[in-house]
């Protein structure tokens, strides 16, 4: 009798589904493709003159959307916005252009280092400052496409995609049915094979999606885009913002809504907040309740309902099973392990939550251990993309206070690793999310990887600064002098999209 154990004999009806699962996302596929090729945003060589700071912002500048963009196949993109990516890889590779402000309101939080107070430090000139502005102003003028209507029941809130009836205008429904996108129904079905939210948001380059699969205004979102509006106000001139604190109230784990699937590791009735606003089942994330607590800390409201299990619950969940095999249950929508590390750490130390410095310093301690070190004495990390996996690495320690020895042989890897030619980073999974069936839906963009190295870097300069440290001084002076040379260049495998 073998020793080995009998494996079950696999469903006739797989075959089948996967056929017919590949026929319709091919017709997804080509009703997606106009978006994804169609006007694409041009970026010319860069001044090989610049420093590393400078010439990242000026890939910035060329990549944001400066007019409206209509494709020939229907669908859009905004002036404010970068270039997003939806991808996904199941059962052919497919990438269609996003629109949403999450990404956008990420890029704005690294743009409020560019002004006039750290200007001389980070070796810029004027223009690049007033550029940095113009970039952040129609940043805020995108975002506020996705807020909910005034009067509403979520008015304060945004959305990650805009309302069905403001994606109307842009559509071409004759179009759709000429190509066909009604095959697309089924691969819907057999891809994300789950419950629906029923949300009154949409796509707006996916005319394919069910109605069914509308989202809804959400904590995350919300958040951030309320700290990106409080950034405008004290850099920018604009209009005082106002959160809307109920909501994150309102929408709680307190045992009256439906969290599904809910995991082992959340207590029942936490009091932690909730993802969505207005749904009939909710989910539960560490990184959107870290996100949610640095907005509170940042308006001076630390004391609203649910802070304190919010920082409970990070601190419990943190040490007991971030960077576990069981992390796709703690951050649902954070696939990379660094984007949530950095996260949890930036609400730390820029919100400030001092509660949650626990929580930092055990993600710090396991970068530590995590930490490659190369011969040319540079540091990187890498979870399956290294530049912006080291960026993340540099602002973690930089908030944690801790292992700050590695941090200029990670600035050293981050400016080697620099496209030479048009100063940007590669792409990386953002953030992400899971079908019922468990497919990766993951988003990346080259300017979100490009705004966060840009981070690490001006965060490091201005921490250098009056420094003794001969190592940190001369990474400083690689991130700011002009005319230098590349220490080293991308080879291989790399690709850099924007």
């Amino acid at each position: 009798m073998s020793t080995w154990a009998e494996e079950p004999a696999e469903d006739p009806r797989r075959p089948v589904r996967r056929i017919v699962a590949g026929l319709a996302l091919l017709g997804l596929a080509q009703g997606c493709a106009l978006h994804v090729y169609c006007a694409p945003i041009r970026c010319p060589p860069l001044n090989p003159g610049g420093s590393a700071i400078a010439r990242a912002l000026d890939y910035l500048d060329q990549t944001q959307v400066k007019t409206v963009l209509r494709p020939l196949a229907g669908g859009a993109d905004f002036p404010g916005n970068w270039p997003q990516y939806i991808l996904v890889n199941f059962p052919v590779r497919i990438r269609a252009r996003d629109v949403s402000p999450f990404l956008p309101a990420n890029i704005h939080h690294s743009l409020t280092l560019i002004h006039e107070g750290t200007q001389t430090k980070l070796g810029l000139d004027r223009r690049t400052v007033v550029r940095a502005r113009a970039m952040r102003r129609a940043a805020m003028e995108f975002m506020g496409r996705f807020a909910a209507p005034s009067g509403s029941a979520h008015a304060g809130a945004y959305g990650f995609w805009p309302r069905k009836e403001d994606c109307a205008p842009w559509r071409k429904p004759w179009l759709e049915r000429v190509r066909g996108d009604w095959l697309a129904g089924p691969a819907f079905w057999l891809f994300l094979h789950g419950p629906a939210l029923h949300g009154p948001l949409f796509a707006l380059n996916v005319p394919q999606m069910p109605a069914t699969y509308g989202i809804h205004s959400d904590a995350d979102d919300t958040a951030l885009i309320h700290v990106a509006l409080l950034d405008a106000q004290r850099l920018d001139g604009n209009a005082e913002p106002r959160p809307p604190f109920h909501l994150f109230a309102d929408w709680r784990d307190t045992g009256r809504e439906v969290v599904s699937p809910r995991p082992d590791w959340l207590p029942e009735a936490s009091g932690a907040f909730l993802t969505w606003f207005g749904a009939p089942f909710n989910d539960m994330d560490l990184v959107v309740n870290a996100n949610v607590l640095y907005m509170l800390a940042r308006f001076g409201r630390l004391d609203a309902p649910g802070a304190a299990e919010a920082q409970a619950l990070i601190r419990a969940a943190v040490p007991a099973h971030l960077g576990s095999a069981h992390r796709d249950g703690i951050e649902r929508y954070y696939p990379n392990p660094m984007m949530a590390y950095y996260g949890i750490a930036r609400a730390f130390r820029a919100g400030p939550v001092p509660g949650l410095e626990p929580a930092a310093a055990h993600i710090a301690d396991r970068l530590r251990r995590d930490a490659r070190i190369r011969k040319d004495g540079s540091v990187h990390w890498n979870f399956g993309q290294p530049e912006m996996d080291t960026a993340c690495g540099i602002l973690v320690l930089l908030d944690a206070e801790r292992h700050l020895d590695l941090v200029p042989g990670a600035i050293q890897y981050l400016v080697q690793r620099q496209d030479p030619r048009r100063g940007c980073w590669p792409e990386g999974y953002a953030f992400g999310g899971r079908s019922g069936r468990g497919h990766r839906i993951n988003w990346v963009s080259a300017p979100f990887s490009t705004a966060l190295a840009l981070e690490a870097l001006c965060r490091f300069v201005l921490a250098a600064d009056g420094t003794a440290d001969p190592r940190w001084r001369a990474m400083a002076d690689l991130a700011t002098a002009s005319g230098r040379k590349r220490a080293a260049r991308p080879r291989g495998r790399e690709r850099f999209r924007s």
